[in-house]
């Protein structure tokens, strides 16, 4: 299963060139919260 996650964070590594400020769990609960967040490009 590490390797999984492993290739998984390469994945979205390649994906998002900049590091994010924060993230959002997806299954935490949190879902009506990106709502409230606005994504900047």
């Amino acid at each position: 299963m590490l390797e999984k996650i492993k290739q998984t964070a390469d994945f979205v590594k390649n994906i998002i060139k900049e590091a994010p400020d924060f993230a959002i769990v997806l299954g935490s609960g949190l879902g009506r919260l990106q709502d409230e967040v606005e994504a900047i490009h």
